[in-house]
């Protein structure tokens, strides 16, 4: 009975919105004969899910294998402002309801949904935790989550990142933190266990990974004293065809080129931008490339071979 209620809304809101799609499609509107050639554009999405309410979307990714699901993040920028959040799954077919609802205790800052196994939601929050929603599980819960004993993170994660199984086939992502930690996350039976690939530092070195790794935390791990001197980790990519290598953007302006195998220093440091950067990314099709940009209004384009 629930699947048949899903169809017929599906086509009702279909009929409804049909006008807007086809627009946004095919930018087709004879009004825009008389606009100087300068088009119009309908808004195609609109988030009106009631109790998303006072929320700010915050974070969105695509599935790669069904393109009409996407995941939305929902919560809120502002540190006076923290509580509750979201983690909502549209579907195109049905743009008035969201598929699968998860309520969340901390406002949700980045997701990021795995390629091959896209039933998987890998999710970071204001308060430090990341958490994996497994979509094909019944209830709200995630089915892992991280805990200030299970290596938490101790300031907001602004990106989560799936990477490629290891060598036990068990599934892990990466994470960064305004408290300066790169961590790996490895879903292992019912437990995130972590390990530290590196820390940020303001002096131009890294400060390595302490030894925290494993379920259980470790000495250094998320409840001791931050440590001067640590940069805030804002953003990172990993190189598409060289596994080791990836890049961090700090809070500060400065990007790091890093290696998973040699956490003691950084293989080379950008004083990129003056404000803090906001985004790194490889070049899918020119390895030795990447683009940056930051707060400062700037967007760069740097040759990773030229020092």
């Amino acid at each position: 009975m629930g699947g048949v209620a899903k169809i017929l809304e599906r086509m009702v809101t279909q009929n409804m919105f049909d006008g807007i799609a086809k627009d946004f499609k095919y930018f087709e509107d004879a009004s825009d004969e008389f606009r100087d050639q300068k088009g119009t554009l309908l808004p195609l999405w609109r988030f009106q899910y009631e109790p998303a309410r006072g929320l700010s979307v915050t974070a969105l990714c695509w599935n790669q294998k069904y393109p009409d699901l996407f995941a939305v993040g929902m919560g809120s920028y502002a540190c006076s402002q923290q509580g509750r959040g979201l983690l909502l799954l549209y579907s195109l077919k049905n743009s008035a309801f969201p598929e699968y609802v998860y309520p969340t205790d901390s406002g949700v800052l980045c997701l990021h949904i795995h390629e091959r196994h896209s039933y998987l939601v890998a999710v970071g929050f204001y308060d430090g935790r990341v958490a994996v929603y497994d979509l094909k599980a019944e209830g709200p819960q995630p089915a892992y989550r991280s805990t200030a004993k299970t290596g938490k993170h101790t300031d907001p994660v602004w990106q989560v990142s799936w990477q490629h199984d290891d060598m036990d086939q068990n599934h892990n992502f990466y994470s960064v933190s305004s408290d300066g930690r790169v961590v790996s996350w490895t879903l292992v039976k019912n437990e995130l266990v972590f390990t530290d690939i590196i820390t940020l530092s303001l002096q131009g070195g890294a400060s390595g990974a302490s030894g925290a790794s494993g379920a259980s935390g470790a000495s250094g791990g998320p409840e001791a004293a931050q440590p001067p001197g640590v940069a805030c980790g804002t953003s990172f990519d990993f190189h598409k065809h060289v596994d080791y290598l990836f890049l961090v953007g700090t809070e500060e302006g400065k990007m790091h080129k890093c290696s998973k195998t040699y956490s003691s220093q950084f293989l080379q440091t950008y004083d990129a931008h003056s404000m803090a950067v906001d985004a790194v990314k490889w070049n899918h099709f020119h390895p030795k490339v990447f683009i940056s940009c930051s707060s400062d209004w700037t967007v760069k384009i740097w040759d990773h071979t030229i020092r």
